[in-house]
């Protein structure tokens, strides 16, 4: 156990200093996020709004953003939509794709992720927006 009481082995920690080495040598950091159903908002709340205790207001947003332009998004929804919708309140629920490319048109940035150290970052979305969102994978 580390002194933050959290079970992490030392190839955990290695693979994290090593990607916060790197994203440093770039120019980036990483801060820490819960690894939680909520992580891909408060990434987002953190990078946009600047405050990660706002990611209940993002997906609040998102959930309505998905209501409002339903026809764009019902297609890659497995099952009833309306239900889907119900679900993705829950700040427990994990999200993916499809919420992350609601999140990106609705802010106005693609999502790149970095997953190794040395390694160029994985464009997610390709809007062609100016602004990024950089969630790192570790």
């Amino acid at each position: 156990m580390d002194s933050g009481g959290n079970m992490q082995s030392n190839e955990e920690r290695n693979a994290e200093k090593q990607m916060d080495n790197y994203l440093k040598s770039i120019g980036l950091h990483r801060k820490k996020i819960a690894k939680d159903g909520s992580c891909l908002f408060r990434a987002v709340a953190e990078q946009v709004l600047h405050c990660q205790s706002l990611h209940t207001e993002v997906r609040a947003k998102c959930v309505e953003f998905l209501k409002q332009n339903r026809d764009s998004y019902e297609a890659f929804i497995e099952g009833d939509f309306d239900e889907y919708l119900c679900k993705l309140q829950d700040p427990q629920q994990w999200v993916g794709e499809v919420e992350i490319n609601a999140l990106a048109v609705m802010y106005k940035r693609d999502f790149v992720i970095f997953q190794e150290p040395g390694k160029a970052a994985v464009r997610i979305t390709d809007n062609n927006f100016k602004d990024k969102v950089r969630p790192t994978t570790s």
